[in-house]
């Protein structure tokens, strides 16, 4: 049976759920497919060769048109299909939202070939009307010439209303990275909004199990903010936890218990993905792996 691109809800006849759309818009009942221009390169995020095109919804014909900077979804190819970035992308950034990581509204879309897009809304726009100002990472880290453990602290308390919060954020943002192959958080991945009184890190828009491409050296080496970690084993996580994010021994196991506790549901979203079931079978041998690292069973 058929799955939406969007929830991953089973389908009887349409192709799209209605809780698909209702992420485009409350007022459309179908999506025809993505007729976009998607051959510019635009830089948004770290992957600047993806060819990306920015697209408005036309509510009243139930589609999508080429747009500009001021136009609030981005669509993404697939630049090596055989790997189906896309898919894995998406299923990433969904079992990241399942793990209470904040992410971009987001899915997949049919386009015009029968093939599929990767979509994401721009968290910067807000209701209607409202673009909420945004801060990359990788300005704010340049402001001062300290180390990254130092010029993180100073960057959250300097920029964000609860900076103890954001730290236990990145904290679970990079246990979670680490379990499922997202092996570079970079800079540029992350930026500070201020959204009505609260200034805190922008919701993630950019997580892929990159481990299960490379070879076995290289799929070891994690990197955060430009520089590698090491986070091997349950005592080098909880040093990186300590030391470079200033999170206690207690937040630390609280967010490796929650993580457990989903584990199942990991497992069943990974199941009914895009995924074909050879890349299936490397993004679950690698996040089980990577969990006995820090689970017993």
């Amino acid at each position: 049976m058929p799955r939406c691109p969007i929830t991953y809800k089973k389908l009887q006849s349409t192709l799209y759920s209605r809780a698909g759309l209702r992420s485009f818009s409350n007022k459309i009942t179908e999506l025809h497919p993505v007729n976009l221009d998607l051959t510019t390169e635009i830089e948004t995020d770290s992957s600047p060769k993806t060819k990306k095109c920015f697209a408005r919804l036309v509510i009243k014909e139930c589609r999508f048109v080429t747009g500009d900077k001021a136009d609030r979804y981005i669509f993404i190819d697939d630049n090596n299909p055989a790997q189906q970035n896309n898919f894995n992308r998406d299923l990433t950034l969904k079992l990241a939202r399942l793990s209470g990581i904040k992410t971009v509204v987001h899915g997949l879309a049919y386009n015009k070939d029968g093939g599929m897009f990767f979509w994401y809304k721009r968290p910067q726009f807000y209701g209607r009307h409202a673009v909420l100002p945004i801060k990359c990472f990788s300005g704010l880290l340049e402001e001062n010439n300290l180390p990254l453990d130092e010029n993180l602290s100073v960057l959250l308390k300097s920029h964000c209303t609860f900076p103890a919060l954001e730290k236990l954020k990145l904290l679970r943002l990079v246990l979670f990275s680490f379990l499922t192959g997202n092996n570079s958080i970079n800079p540029t991945d992350l930026a500070i909004i201020k959204k009505k009184e609260t200034t805190e890190i922008v919701p993630i828009n950019n997580l892929t199990n990159t481990a299960i491409y490379l070879d076995e050296k290289e799929r070891h080496q994690i990197k955060f903010l430009g520089q590698e970690i090491n986070i091997s084993s349950i005592e080098d996580a909880q040093t990186f936890s300590t030391k470079t994010l200033g999170v206690n021994p207690k937040a630390f196991n609280q967010v490796l218990k929650e993580f457990d506790l989903i584990y199942l549901k990991w497992l069943k979203l990974i199941e009914i993905s895009f995924l074909k079931s050879t890349i299936k079978k490397d993004y679950l041998d690698l996040l089980r792996q990577r969990r006995k690292i820090f689970f017993k069973f």
